[in-house]
C-alpha cells in the first residue's frame, strides 16, 4: 500500500494542531446582485458538528471584499454577515484569530437561520464522504493534499501527490489538465511535434510555462463543476448556461470555510484565477474543498440518488476514493459503475452505468482481473486522455495524437448494433429469436434488405436463433448485401415477361413465343461500393503514449512520466501476460487494445 499517516493537517495554521481534523463551518455571506452569493462554513472539531447561533457582544458592520475574477478584475464588495461559534470552549480562542473590529455584523436574525440551516449540510457532507465512524488518519490525508505542479522541469504540467487517497480526485483533474494543455480551444501554445527530451518525458508538454498551467487547472476545475451542475437533458449545453448553480467551497483553514454560489461556469472560473482562488486550491485544504464544491453542486441528495448503494461513503480505507466519486469528476454524476448505459436487474432493479462518451476515459486493471468491464464510453473518450486505476492507486496515460483510441465509423456501427441487440437480448445471452429479427433490422436501418434475406443471412441453419457474430457480419458486410439477388430477381432469372404483348415466356427462350419480340436485359445490379476512409476515421496502430504518476516524497519515490511504444496487431492476435507474473500497465493497456504489443523505451515498466 502506498498509504502511510500523513503529516499534521493545517500545516500553514498558527494554531495548535487538533488530535482529530477539524470539521467545517458555514457561515452566511450575503453578495450584492449580480456578484455570487458566499457562505461561510463553521462547525465545532466533533465528528458531527452543531451550531447554535448567538448574538455577539459587539454588533456593527463588517465589510467583506471578495475575488470574484482573476487579479485583473474589479473586486466586489459586499455586505457581510457572519455566525461563530459561541461556545465558552472556543470563544477565547476565536478572538485571538478575529480582531473585535471584525465581529461585528447586523441582522442577527437573518444570520441565525442562514446558518441553521447550513449546519444540517455540513453534517450531511462528511457523512457522505467519510461515513458515520471514520478512521481519524483517513480523512487526515485529506487534509494534506492541494492541487500542486512538480518543480520537475520534464513535467511542469504534473500534479504532485503526497500521499495516498486524495489520488482519486487529482487523476481526474490531472487529466483534464493534459487535455486543455493539448487539445484546448487555446492549447498554450505547447508543439505537439517536439522532437528533443529525455526518455519518459513528454516533448509536447516539457515548454508549458506556470502561466500556461495554472490556467488549464483552473479549465479543468470550471470543467468538473460545469458538468456536475448539468442535468442529464442539458449535458451538451455551452458552459455559461448550465441548469444548476456552481458552488464553489473557499479558503486555506478548514475551521473557517465560505461558500460562494455562481450562476454558471465562467464565473467559477474567475475566481479559481483570482489570489483567494489560487490560494484555496494550492493550501493544504485544496483539494478537499474541491471536493465540497462539487458535491454541493451536484447536491448530496442527487448524489446518493446516483449511487447504487447510498450508506456507502465516498471516501474509503486508507482515505482510497470509490469508483462513484472518480465518476463524479470525469462525468459529473456519482454513478457506481463503469459500463456503458443502464442495466436492469430482476425486480425492476437498476444499475446505472456511463450514459454518453466521456471527454477523458478510464480503464482499469480490475478489468484485466474480470472484477468489472468498462464500456465504450469510457474506452473510447473524445480525446486521448485516461485515468488509469489499480486496486490502490490512480495515475493518469495521455497521447498527442488526437485519434488515439477514437472509435472509427466501423466501431460506431458496432456499437450501434450491440446496443440495439443487448435491447433484445438483456441478459445477454448471445443470442435472440429469429423472430426478433424485424425489429432489430429496425434498429439498424436495415429494412431495406428483404426481411426473409436477413432471416436467412441471420440464421442459415435454420435453429430459430440469431447469434451476435451473425450481426456482426450483417453490420460490416451491409454495403455488399445489396448485392444479392432478390426474390423478385430470381424470379426473373426463371421466367420473363414480354415488354410488348406481357406474355410470361420460359427463361431460356430469347424471343417471345406469343409475339416474337426479344428478352430484355437481365436488370442490373449497381453495388455501391463503400467510401474509402479518411485518415482522421482510420485506426491509429502504432502510437506512443504517455503515463504520469504524481506520487512525490511517499518514500523514494518521485512524480515521473514514462513514455510507452504501444503497437496494435490484427484482432485475432491477443497480447500475452508480463512474464514475470505480475500486473500493471501493460494489461490495462490490452484491455483497451486486446491484441496490443506494449514497449518501453525506459526499459521498466513504470508502476500504477
Amino acid at each position: 500500500s502506498m498509504c502511510t499517516s500523513p503529516r499534521p493537517a493545517n500545516h500553514l495554521s498558527q494554531q495548535p494542531q487538533p488530535q482529530q481534523p477539524a470539521m467545517p463551518r458555514f457561515v452566511e455571506v450575503v453578495m450584492p446582485s449580480p456578484s455570487p452569493s458566499a457562505t461561510s462554513i463553521a462547525s465545532n472539531s466533533s465528528n458531527v458538528p452543531t451550531q447554535k447561533a448567538q448574538q455577539r457582544e459587539d454588533s456593527g458592520q463588517h465589510q467583506q471584499k471578495e475575488m470574484a475574477s482573476s487579479p485583473s478584475d474589479s473586486a466586489v464588495a459586499g455586505e457581510a454577515m457572519v455566525v461563530q461559534e459561541d461556545a465558552e470552549r472556543e470563544q477565547q480562542k476565536d478572538q485571538e484569530q478575529h480582531p473585535p473590529q471584525e465581529q461585528k455584523q447586523p441582522q442577527q436574525q437573518i444570520v441565525h437561520q442562514a446558518a441553521s440551516s447550513r449546519s444540517v449540510q455540513v453534517e450531511q457532507l462528511n457523512r457522505l464522504l467519510f461515513g458515520d465512524n471514520p478512521v481519524p488518519q483517513d480523512v487526515e490525508r485529506w487534509h494534506t493534499q492541494g492541487f500542486n505542479f512538480s518543480s520537475n522541469p520534464e513535467i511542469p504540467y504534473g500534479l504532485v501527490q503526497l500521499y495516498g487517497g486524495p489520488c482519486g480526485i487529482l487523476a481526474p483533474v490531472q487529466a483534464f489538465v493534459v487535455k486543455e494543455l493539448l487539445f484546448g480551444e487555446s492549447p498554450s501554445g505547447v508543439s505537439i511535434n517536439s522532437s528533443s527530451g529525455s526518455i519518459g518525458a513528454c516533448p509536447a508538454l516539457s515548454s508549458v510555462n506556470d502561466e500556461k498551467r495554472t490556467r488549464a487547472l483552473v479549465t479543468a476545475l470550471k470543467l468538473i463543476s460545469f458538468r456536475a451542475a448539468s442535468r442529464s437533458d442539458d449535458s451538451k449545453c455551452s458552459e455559461s448556461s448550465s441548469r444548476g448553480p456552481i458552488a464553489v467551497v473557499s479558503g486555506t483553514d478548514i475551521s473557517n470555510l465560505l461558500l460562494h454560489s455562481f450562476s454558471d461556469a465562467e464565473g467559477a472560473a474567475k475566481f479559481y484565477a483570482s489570489d483567494e482562488g489560487l490560494n484555496c486550491i494550492r493550501s493544504q485544504i485544496g483539494v478537499l474543498c474541491f471536493v465540497y464544491s462539487v458535491i454541493l453542486t451536484r447536491g448530496v441528495e442527487a448524489v446518493k440518488e446516483e449511487m447504487d448503494d447510498a450508506e456507502s461513503p465516498l471516501v474509503g480505507r486508507f482515505g482510497h476514493c470509490s469508483q462513484e466519486l472518480v465518476n463524479l469528476m470525469l462525468t459529473g454524476k456519482a454513478v457506481t459503475n463503469v459500463f456503458d448505459g443502464a442495466k436492469v436487474l430482476g425486480g425492476g432493479y437498476k444499475l446505472q452505468g456511463i450514459d454518453e462518451t466521456s471527454e477523458v476515459g478510464f480503464l482499469t486493471l480490475l478489468e484485466y482481473l474480470r472484477y468489472s468491464k468498462v464500456g465504450d464510453n469510457y474506452k473510447c473518450p473524445h480525446f486521448p486522455v485516461w485515468v488509469i486505476g489499480s486496486e490502490s492507486h490512480y495515475t493518469v496515460l495521455f497521447g498527442v495524437d488526437k485519434r488515439i483510441g477514437r472509435m472509427t465509423s466501423k466501431a460506431k456501427k458496432l456499437k450501434a448494433a450491440k446496443t440495439a441487440f443487448l435491447e433484445l437480448d438483456p441478459e445477454e445471452n448471445g443470442f435472440i429469436r429469429v423472430e426478433q429479427i424485424g425489429a432489430l433490422a429496425e434498429k439498424l436501418s436495415l429494412t431495406h434488405i428483404p426481411l426473409e434475406r436477413l432471416r436467412d443471412l441471420a440464421d442459415p441453419d435454420g435453429i430459430g436463433l440469431c447469434l451476435w457474430n451473425k450481426v456482426v457480419s450483417l453490420v460490416e458486410n451491409n454495403d455488399t448485401i445489396n448485392a444479392e439477388p432478390t426474390p423478385v430477381m430470381r424470379s426473373l432469372q426463371v421466367q420473363w415477361n414480354c415488354a410488348v404483348c406481357t406474355y410470361l415466356n420460359p427463361a431460356n427462350v430469347q424471343q417471345c413465343d406469343m409475339c416474337g419480340g426479344s428478352k430484355p436485359p437481365p436488370p442490373k445490379i449497381q453495388v455501391v461500393a463503400p467510401q474509402p476512409q479518411q485518415v482522421e476515421d482510420e485506426e491509429v496502430k502504432v502510437c506512443q503514449l504517455f503515463h504520469f504518476n504524481g506520487i512525490d516524497g511517499h518514500g523514494q519515490q518521485e512524480a515521473q512520466c514514462t513514455a510507452v511504444n504501444v503497437t496494435v496487431l490484427d484482432s485475432d492476435f491477443q497480447s500475452p501476460p508480463s512474464h514475470d507474473g505480475k500486473h500493471g500497465l501493460k494489461e490495462v493497456i490490452c484491455t483497451r487494445w486486446p491484441s496490443a504489443v506494449v514497449d518501453f523505451p525506459a526499459g521498466q515498466e513504470p508502476k500504477i
